[in-house]
């Protein structure tokens, strides 16, 4: 985990290793969690390989950042209600989104392939497309 201010940001390697998900969270097809039985009678919400390897990926690459999200609530909320202002967000408040997605399925199982399936984590990657693109021009 990196300060929100610490001294890195996630690399254009690192966010390519991100936006190698895109496409497979973009497929029509994709079933971001599934029931299954397996080793109970009880069915249990399972989420799929794709969504684990991400999140894995989120935090070893630089995305899981430390700040105080109960402070930062109200602009994660304008964030994910209006794709104009995600659309211009820093990497910084990307981060922070992520970061959100990810410590909320800590705590209620589930969330964050639900975040995935609703395409809130498939907008963040395009954000972050852009934001690597931005900073590629800019060079």
């Amino acid at each position: 985990m990196v300060p929100a201010d610490g001294p890195r940001s996630p690399s254009a390697a690192d966010i390519d290793a991100v936006l190698a998900f895109l496409p497979v969270l973009e497929r029509a097809d994709f079933q971001a969690s599934r029931w299954s039985r397996e080793g109970s009678w009880i069915p249990r919400l399972v989420d799929a390989p794709e969504v684990r390897q991400l999140q894995q990926v989120l935090a070893e690459r630089g995305f899981v950042v430390r700040f105080d999200s109960q402070a930062w609530r109200v602009e994660a909320e304008h964030y994910q209600s209006d794709p104009e202002a995600l659309a211009r967000a820093p990497l910084v408040d990307v981060c922070k989104l992520l970061t959100v997605h990810l410590r909320t399925d800590r705590f209620v199982g589930g969330h964050f392939a639900s975040a995935v399936a609703s395409g809130q984590i498939a907008a963040l990657l395009r954000r972050l497309r852009a934001i690597r693109d931005e900073d590629l021009a800019g060079r």
